[in-house]
């Protein structure tokens, strides 16, 4: 009876662990277009609300979901306070701060770095085409991401029920 019980605990937790990595794969487009938005919304407040980065960051900060409103919204306050920082060590800091909290790869955190080290110096129009680059990026990593999502989360649960049932054929 107990091995039985043991038998079907591993077998869902073999399931779960495999839907749980095809979640993280969900978090991960949820997120990128969350970016995305958060880039439209940071280009309108400079090219239309004219907006210095601090503001336009503060502003921004209000529309946009987690872990990205809080980024913003210290950022904003930061580059406020004159600490003597840079914007680009502010903002290094705050992608480092935020790296844990969401389910982007490396790849695109070092892109979300670097987007950071060439916005904070450059003038108006320099700003708007790194946006604008940056959003290209995006879209590159959402369209990937959309053609193998489906195959890839149907494979991680079908992984993790097959390793469960390994896992009980190894026990017994």
């Amino acid at each position: 009876m107990l091995k039985i019980i043991g038998s079907i605990l591993i077998i869902i937790s073999g399931t779960m662990i495999g839907m749980s990595v095809g979640q993280r794969l969900r978090d991960r487009l949820f997120e990128l277009k969350s970016l995305k938005k958060t880039i439209a919304l940071l280009r309108g407040e400079i090219r239309y609300g004219n907006c210095a980065l601090p503001e336009a960051f503060d502003h921004i900060s209000e529309y946009i979901e987690a872990p990205f409103s809080g980024m913003f919204e210290q950022i904003s306050r930061e580059l406020n306070e004159y600490e003597g920082k840079t914007f680009v060590e502010v903002w290094k800091k705050h992608v480092e701060k935020i790296k844990s909290m969401t389910c982007l790869k490396n790849e695109q955190v070092c892109q979300l770095k670097a987007l950071g080290e060439n916005l904070g110096y450059l003038d108006r129009e320099m700003q708007l085409n790194t946006l604008d680059l940056y959003k290209e990026q995006l879209d590159y990593n959402i369209r990937n991401l959309e053609e193998s999502i489906v195959k890839s989360v149907r494979l991680y649960n079908c992984l993790g029920v097959m390793g469960g049932i390994l896992i009980v054929l190894i026990i017994m």
